[in-house]
């Protein structure tokens, strides 16, 4: 049977979205947890958990809604289905504070854990270079809103997901050999 315009351009996307609900009830589900069982953590964790709560259920709303518009309420229209929007590109972005956050989170426990400023600095470093590359994306998705062209902001693609990916590595290996 042959695949219809909507299924190969977002039937992935749909997949992946479906995918991001199941794991947001997950975190519903952790941060109530952390809410109840560690009510002494100092306020500047609560509120980094709290934060990043809400930058991720922003984000599966936003992807929601891209979704919602892209299948349901311009459904049989192709032609929208090349189209990034402004909610699309709230995507790379929103992905880029989360996860620079998370990383110089964790670049504050490895501080503690090793007593090394140098770990620190270089996952501080590339984890905000991730989350500025992420950012960047975003502008780029804005100014280049035609799924066909994204080829031509792909290396500020590249330094946003290989930053990422080095601290990710990075920080598990660290915790790996110190734990």
């Amino acid at each position: 049977m042959a695949r219809g315009p909507a299924e190969i351009a977002h039937g992935q996307m749909f997949i992946g979205f479906f995918i991001n609900v199941l794991l947001c009830g997950i975190m519903i589900t952790q941060v109530y947890l952390y809410a109840v069982t560690y009510k002494k953590d100092p306020k500047w964790i609560k509120a980094v958990v709290y934060l990043i709560f809400l930058a991720d259920l922003m984000n599966t709303g936003f992807i929601f809604a891209y979704l919602y518009r892209s299948l349901i309420k311009f459904y049989g229209q192709a032609e929208v289905l090349n189209q990034a929007d402004w909610i699309f590109a709230t995507d790379p972005a929103l992905t880029g504070i989360i996860a620079c956050a998370v990383q110089l989170f964790f670049a504050w426990r490895i501080k503690i854990l090793t007593k090394s400023w140098i770990f620190c600095g270089v996952i501080a470093a590339m984890a905000v270079a991730g989350g500025v590359a992420g950012i960047w994306t975003a502008y780029e998705v804005g100014r280049t809103p035609t799924f066909t062209e994204f080829q031509n902001f792909k290396a500020t693609v590249i330094v946003w997901l290989a930053a990422e990916a080095f601290c990710d590595v990075m920080i598990t290996g660290i915790l790996v050999l110190y734990l």
